[in-house]
């Protein structure tokens, strides 16, 4: 207990906790997808740069800079800088080179890994607590950008057509039963679209309280798990990652609640 009460006692500790999670999580999702990159990149772009260099090399490079930056972290947490070049570099040369059906979403999925690693890398001047802010203003603000990107050229996405059209297709590509059995109803497609907007385009309120900000995480996080469930979404790769700077918050009230009440007990 006293080990985990000094782990958790203060922004620094706690932001090295999600930073040693939040690589191993990442270093697992690169290494799982270095064949992908190496095989879009080499095939379908000979006459990229990522192909010149080696799409084997560049990747193995992300993957062991990643490694030190977590490592060397406390110390010198700008070492994150270099990784976010590198990340920058494969992951834009893979998403150009991909055909694969999900390639209107890995942009989305992979681009808060950067946008998080940046923030780590400049720790070193905005301090702990400001980048664990950071982080999680990322996290909102993509739903927040969702929204506004719904409605950017009008209310149509909400017409209910939009949504069915985007399960429909979901369910011929990747067989998804229940996301068609859910919004084969035009009413109930209209319905959940109008609810969804208006949860992204209300995210400013979340800043407005810590409670609200822990409803509307929970609250994403559901429909996070119903993308799963009815479209396959794979939002947990990268991009789902992130959740863990409120996991680790959480870690941190829970053993602060405890360590109160061990207090009160102890004579």
């Amino acid at each position: 207990m006293k080990f985990l009460s000094r782990l958790f006692s203060d922004d620094k500790n706690i932001l090295n906790v999600f930073v040693i999670l939040y690589s191993v999580a990442i270093f697992f999702e690169i290494f799982q997808a270095r064949p992908n990159i190496v095989f879009y990149c080499s095939t379908h772009c000979s006459e990229s740069l990522l192909s010149q260099m080696s799409a084997g090399t560049m990747s193995a490079l992300l993957l062991l800079s990643l490694l030190i930056s977590a490592a060397l972290f406390l110390r010198y947490p700008w070492v994150f800088l270099l990784t976010t070049l590198l990340y920058f570099f494969v992951w834009r040369s893979y998403l150009i080179c991909t055909y694969e059906p999900e390639r209107f979403y890995l942009p989305w999925n992979h681009a808060i890994v950067f946008w998080v690693f940046l923030a780590l890398g400049l720790t070193q001047w905005t301090g702990p607590r400001r980048t664990i802010q950071l982080i999680k203003f990322l996290i909102l603000f993509s739903y927040f950008a969702g929204g506004i990107a719904k409605i950017r050229y009008g209310l149509e996405w909400m017409n209910g057509w939009s949504l069915q059209y985007l399960m429909l297709d979901r369910h011929l590509l990747l067989d998804t039963p229940l996301a068609w059995a859910i919004f084969h109803s035009l009413r109930v497609a209209q319905v959940l679209s109008w609810i969804l907007v208006l949860a992204e385009l209300s995210v400013p309120l979340a800043f407005l309280s810590p409670r609200l900000e822990w409803v509307y995480v929970v609250g994403f996080l559901i429909f996070q798990i119903i993308c799963w469930a009815c479209m396959k979404l794979l939002w947990m790769h990268f991009y789902g990652w992130t959740y863990l700077i409120y996991f680790v918050l959480l870690l941190e009230i829970l053993f602060r609640k405890l360590r109160s009440k061990s207090l009160e007990t102890s004579p």
